[in-house]
């Protein structure tokens, strides 16, 4: 569950997520969830690119 406040925790969890996510997409047996997924991961891609601008103004 995200923080909010702890993006040590939050990077190490979302870490773990994607790592859960190529396991759980190296067979795809219902094709129809291919869609979702594909929505979420421009959803968090999004947020990801947010996040690396925020760093590198940080940095």
């Amino acid at each position: 569950m995200p923080t909010f406040d702890d993006p040590h925790a939050d990077a190490r969890e979302a870490a773990e997520a994607v790592r859960g996510l190529a396991h759980a997409t190296q067979r795809v047996e219902d094709p129809d969830v291919l869609y979702p997924v594909i929505g979420e991961l421009m959803a968090a891609m999004r947020s990801l690119g947010q996040v690396l601008d925020q760093l590198g103004r940080a940095h």
